[in-house]
């Protein structure tokens, strides 16, 4: 009995250490800066550029799937091994490519500007025949936070220290 617990002991020792050998063939799909699905367009430019990585491809022919959803949103793959398209409404770009090695992209985002606030959602994924090799989706959101001009803040302001400023004065009876 004690053998054959040790044995298994073993058995699973072996299989831990030898975990990240295969996993080595694995494909992620990363982004940067921000890998936890959340980016914001800023506001003053309305574009946002989110560089990926993918890790993992072997050479090969593969299939790269764009799709940009949402009000006021539309997206561009730029520089992805030679390979540039664009979605927006829903609608999904597919392009086929050759993987040579070249395994960063950059996706810009655009908002339209008469779109107040909004928010959308981005998914690429990659494909190797009719199977999933990677895939990633994020939210991309704007909110245009309007800032009041000087006189908008101003002339209320003003307004209220006069009034006190007359009603100080009647108290006083001048």
């Amino acid at each position: 009995m004690k053998k054959i617990f040790l044995f298994f002991i073993s058995g699973l020792l072996v299989l831990l250490f030898s975990g990240s050998a295969m996993a080595s063939g694995y494909i992620t799909l990363g982004l940067d800066p921000s890998d936890d699905g959340n980016y914001y367009i800023p506001s003053d430019t309305g574009a946002l550029d989110v560089p990926f990585t993918v890790n993992g491809l072997s050479a090969g022919t593969y299939i790269v799937e764009f799709t940009v959803s949402g009000p006021g949103l539309s997206g561009e793959v730029q520089d992805f091994s030679g390979l540039t398209g664009s979605s927006s409404g829903g609608a999904t770009w597919t392009s086929t490519f050759t993987y040579s090695g070249d395994n960063t992209g950059n996706i810009h985002l655009v908002r339209d500007s008469t779109v107040p606030a909004g928010e959308g959602e981005v998914q690429i994924v990659i494909k190797k025949g009719t199977s999933t090799a990677a895939s990633k989706g994020f939210a991309a959101a704007w909110l245009d936070i309007g800032i009041p001009e000087f006189p908008t803040l101003a002339l209320p302001i003003a307004a209220i220290l006069g009034l006190v400023f007359i009603f100080g004065r009647k108290k006083e009876g001048l």
